[in-house]
């Protein structure tokens, strides 16, 4: 089988990435994997990992003209089999004008909970428009893969699709984090964790908003937050304006994650309702640190506990209330192997 795919990650032109050893895994699987890469800068050359991958840049000159370069790309390719897209936005729809000039099946996959409250409005116009794009795109797809029930059931319920549709969640590799000691904040008594995109949508916000009502009620409570992003600077104002600056550090983006984790008495996840998974939530629980989270993604049947109205609030009540370590209640794959067999399955699944 020979399948092209979709991508906005540039860690794709990384070989040693997760990414691209994970994309590695599919390949085996397959005859070929073409990977077309939305990009604009450096110019980039076609790339070969290993003896059947290969991975294009669109090479851009704007965002806006990511669509018409990647079709330009993928129409020129011979023999494909079925081509899969990340999302059902601006890389599923050049996906899906690629299969049709290919006579290919399209394979959608859809991680972002994007019918879910506020999607539209977290980037307006833009997330407005992919809305509009993705009902466009998904009836035309042969098979949808999604990342959770919720989103499955939400996308049937809203475009009363017929097509297949799969849930086959991201893989975490648990094992990792299992069996982590605990060490200590050298300053703060009780260490709240944040890991994410500093991006509004993530409402980091609301954790330091929680973490001032926690210390206002004398919780002797502090916040580490992991990550980087366009709301760095508005977030370290807000931590200055409350009188927070002891009490929060903001270490930058991290890939070793585990020091952190094992330092972390409670993850906080305050996310966006349009939440696909989760990662963070399976890694912390996964390493026995407990989570408090907004009910989006997995958080739920995943083992964290469900903040139902004031983000604050709900801190109260865990730092007043008997502090049991996380337990992880989901973990759909054995290993990352088994992982790529299902997707590679699911896209195989495409073909007439």
């Amino acid at each position: 089988m020979k399948v092209l795919m979709l991508s906005t990650d540039r860690k794709l032109f990384e070989a040693d990435s997760a990414v691209g050893k994970r994309v590695a895994l599919y390949a085996a699987l397959m005859d070929e994997l073409h990977i077309i890469v939305f990009s604009c800068a450096p110019h980039r050359p076609p790339i070969r990992l290993g003896k059947n991958v290969f991975i294009y840049s669109t090479n851009s000159f704007s965002r806006f003209a990511y669509v018409y370069d990647a079709v330009r790309i993928g129409a020129a390719l011979k023999g494909i089999d079925v081509v899969t897209t990340q999302d059902p936005f601006e890389v599923g729809l050049a996906g899906m004008l690629i299969a049709r000039r290919l006579g290919a099946p399209l394979h959608v996959q859809v991680h972002t909970h994007f019918l879910g409250a506020g999607f539209a409005q977290a980037h307006w116009p833009l997330n407005g428009i992919r809305m509009v794009i993705a009902r466009f795109v998904l009836s035309r797809a042969k098979r949808i893969r999604t990342v959770s029930e919720r989103i499955k059931e939400k996308l049937i319920a809203t475009y009363a699709l017929t097509v297949p549709i799969s849930v086959l969640p991201i893989f975490v590799d648990a094992g990792k984090f299992h069996m982590l000691g605990h060490t200590t904040h050298p300053r703060f008594k009780t260490t709240l964790l944040v890991v994410s995109r500093l991006e509004k949508e993530k409402h980091v916000d609301t954790a330091i908003d929680a973490l001032k009502k926690a210390r206002d009620a004398g919780f002797p409570a502090g916040i580490v937050v992991v990550g980087t992003g366009n709301e760095e600077s508005a977030l370290k104002k807000k931590v200055k304006d409350l009188g927070l600056s002891n009490e929060v550090e903001f270490p930058g983006f991290q890939a070793d994650l585990l020091p952190y984790y094992s330092m972390a008495d409670l993850v906080l996840s305050p996310g966006a309702p349009y939440e696909g998974f989760g990662m963070v939530v399976i890694e912390a629980l996964a390493a026995g640190v407990p989570v408090l989270s907004r009910d989006v993604g997995v958080a739920r049947e995943a083992g964290a506990m469900i903040a139902e109205g004031n983000f604050g609030d709900a801190l109260l009540a865990w730092l007043s209330g008997a502090r049991e370590k996380g337990v992880l209640r989901y973990s759909p794959y054995a290993s990352t192997d088994e992982y790529a067999r299902r997707f590679v399955e699911d896209i195989a699944l495409c073909k007439p």
